[in-house]
């Protein structure tokens, strides 16, 4: 009897030690890979577009029968079309909006005696000198010029991103045999990322139609942030529906035109996510909507943004790999939402 409890005694012991011995090399893991993410964010993304140019090569040259020396090319071309396309949009709405910035100076001031007018009508006065005063101090050039600054470091990024991929392109040998793991985890990210690509693009058409119904400004830098915010669960898509307001205002003032984007834009996004993306994902990355916020938060405090778009490939990944050890395949389960209670 004493064996017994002292065996026990041992084995909870050196699961003690396992499990802190665990929590420290991954609290040390994620310092490490804050401290480094200059070149692991890169690296993240070309892997992701590994998978998803891999793939894509793969099935058409199976539907076309074509050689992959043909078909790799074709893919790599349209998705560096299709970015180089979002980028040039992007980068013309905010050109525009800088040559105009003059007239949304004077639609501003505008918008402020609209105000006091409404606010008169219910006997509040409003001290529209101040406000007009503070309207014209506001720093739109400096916001244009951040917003441009911001997006010379995308491309910067973007090149290394390249260079990585690349590689790893010239390296990859279809023929050579693979994993079970490797090949799961790239083709379920691939997948990922295609639906969330064409639910993104749709979304996005709809969303500078419905700005340009309105006559709104910068439609196609609004359509970039939807298409890009879409990838961020959740979050992504209350800011990306949230950015245009300030220019409806601007333009319609506190009409119906806000209710109406409001609605119809959040409505795109919760049709997106719950029907389109879910049926043709088939809930196949198995995570948890808790577990899918929680490291939205973790890896955007550790990788800042990129980390947010970066956060469900890269969960999804660890699930995987947690469910391969039977001491962590626990935390894989948690991870899916499913908790089992042991007696």
């Amino acid at each position: 009897m004493t064996t017994n409890k002292d065996d026990t005694h041992g084995l909870t012991h050196r699961s003690i030690q396992t499990w802190s011995l665990f929590i420290i090399a991954s609290v040390a893991l994620f310092a490490a890979l804050s401290y480094t993410k200059a070149a692991f964010i890169p690296l993240v993304f070309a892997l992701i577009l590994y998978s998803l140019i891999s793939d894509s090569t793969q099935w058409l040259a199976k539907r076309f029968q074509l050689n992959r020396w043909i078909s790799l090319p074709l893919v790599t071309l349209a998705f560096l079309g299709l970015m180089s396309l979002t980028i040039f949009l992007a980068a013309n709405s905010i050109d525009k909006f800088v040559q105009g910035l003059s007239q949304y100076q004077y639609r501003i001031q505008e918008f402020i005696l609209w105000i006091s007018a409404q606010a008169s009508k219910i006997g509040y006065e409003v001290d529209t000198i101040r406000w007009s005063e503070t309207a014209a101090d506001l720093p739109l050039l400096n916001w244009a010029t951040g917003l441009t600054g911001s997006l010379f470091s995308f491309l910067g990024n973007f090149a290394l991103v390249m260079i990585f991929l690349i590689f790893l392109l010239l390296g990859d040998n279809p023929t050579s045999p693979k994993s079970d793991f490797i090949t799961e985890v790239r083709h379920k990210i691939s997948s990922f990322v295609l639906v969330k690509t064409l639910g993104s693009i749709l979304i996005a058409v709809a969303v500078a139609i419905l700005l340009a119904s309105l006559g709104v400004e910068m439609i196609f830098l609004f359509a970039a942030i939807t298409f890009i915010g879409n990838f961020v669960p959740n979050l992504g898509s209350l800011v990306s529906a949230v950015v245009p307001i300030p220019v409806i205002l601007i333009r319609h003032g506190a009409g119906p035109e806000i209710i109406i984007f409001l609605s119809v834009s959040l409505l795109l996004q919760f049709l997106s996510g719950n029907f389109f993306e879910t049926k043709l994902l088939g809930m196949s990355l198995d995570l948890h909507p808790v577990t899918i916020l929680v490291c939205l938060i973790l890896w955007g405090l550790i990788w800042g943004v990129p980390g947010m778009f970066l956060a469900v490939p890269i969960s999804f990944t660890i699930k995987k790999v947690l469910s391969y050890n039977d001491m962590t395949k626990p935390l894989s389960e948690l991870m899916a939402g499913r908790v089992n209670s042991q007696k």
